[in-house]
């Protein structure tokens, strides 16, 4: 069978790595999202403040 063993212990070493794994790529989504949604919300500001105070020479 190759590299596979069926025996309770490397079944559970491979699910505890491997929810780790999970879990850190979980997090640098959730960051990578947050960033791009807080940055768009910046634009957003900054360009409506613009708009609001627009000069009239």
């Amino acid at each position: 069978m190759g590299l596979i063993c069926f025996t309770y212990e490397n079944f559970y070493q491979f699910f505890f790595y491997s929810s780790k794994l999970i879990l850190i790529s979980v997090e640098m989504t959730a960051l990578a999202l947050s960033y791009h949604l807080y940055n768009g919300v910046r634009h957003l500001l900054t360009d409506f403040s613009r708009l609001i105070f627009l000069r009239k020479d």
